[in-house]
């Protein structure tokens, strides 16, 4: 589980909702009511129950999500020039090795459950914590508006922007080695920019579902009054590593970051949420 949510935490006793205080003697948490019906979603997804959807045409697909996020994929462990150090310079961070190779599992162990404000060296101080491989030489600055979401399986650098709701201006990054004339290695990472979508939440998947080969029509709820839980528990990964590009989605990776911002996006829907637990972001 992502450290930056924080949905396992003991429940709260008072839960607020938008016009009410419900007292909770136990610790509240799934579904209270709901109306759902078998609909098509599109193909190409591996996903959870709880999944936010809308609608394109007559499909269902995953929402991409409420706030601008920044997609790095890369293809290797970056090798730079011989006895040259590899810098990669992204988000206000600059991250010099100490050697000719930047090796990804250090990477995103480096990025691990980094969150806007962390400065490079407490990020290496964690990182050196937790690792004896020592292979950054510094990482300098701070990093900036963007919570980082790791995959080292599918070697995916998810940057979400904490600016809720706002597009900001892409997310840019350097990749080079300190030779007399730096060899450009910017071309080992594939950047895709996913602006923010306004687009409506018309369901929530009720049960896991694999459109990876073909649409399929599954259970959807298109009403429901849930506490705020459900769709954590159902939707965030529990892993050290989290899943990015469609694949089980969380609420951070799509920009969700508190309770009252969930509410928010279920504003002017057909799902009532009550707050279960503490908000996402610790």
């Amino acid at each position: 589980m992502h450290s930056n949510l924080s949905w396992h935490k003991p429940a709260e006793q008072v839960v607020v909702s938008t016009d009410s205080f419900r007292i909770n003697s136990q610790r509240p948490q799934g579904l209270k009511d709901g109306v759902n019906a078998s609909l098509p979603v599109e193909v190409g997804h591996v996903l959870k129950a709880g999944t936010l959807l809308t609608r394109v045409g007559g499909v269902l697909s995953p929402h991409t999500g409420f706030t601008e996020k920044q997609k790095l994929v890369f293809d290797a462990d970056i090798t730079g020039t011989t006895a040259e150090q590899v810098v990669f310079t992204i988000a206000g961070l600059t991250i010099t090795t100490t050697d000719n190779i930047l090796y990804l599992a250090d990477l995103f162990l480096l990025f691990k459950d980094a969150k806007p404000g962390d400065t490079g060296a407490a990020l290496l101080a964690a990182y050196n914590a937790a690792s004896a491989d020592n292979i950054f030489a510094t990482v300098s600055g701070t990093l900036g508006a963007w919570y980082v979401l790791r995959d080292l399986a599918n070697k995916t650098l998810l940057f979400v922007s904490s600016s809720y709701q706002t597009n900001v201006t892409n997310l840019t990054f350097t990749l080079v080695d300190t030779a007399g004339s730096p060899v450009d290695l910017a071309s080992h990472v594939t950047s895709t920019n996913i602006p923010l979508s306004t687009a409506n939440i018309d369901g929530i998947l009720v049960h896991p579902t694999n459109t990876v080969s073909a649409q399929k029509n599954v259970s959807v709820w298109l009403k429901a009054e849930m506490y705020s839980n459900i769709l954590a528990l159902h939707t965030e990964p529990e892993s050290e590593t989290d899943t990015i590009g469609g694949a089980y989605p969380d609420l951070l990776s799509m920009g969700i970051f508190n309770f009252a911002q969930l509410q928010t996006v279920l504003l002017q829907t057909k799902f009532q949420v009550w707050q279960a637990l503490s908000p996402l972001v610790s």
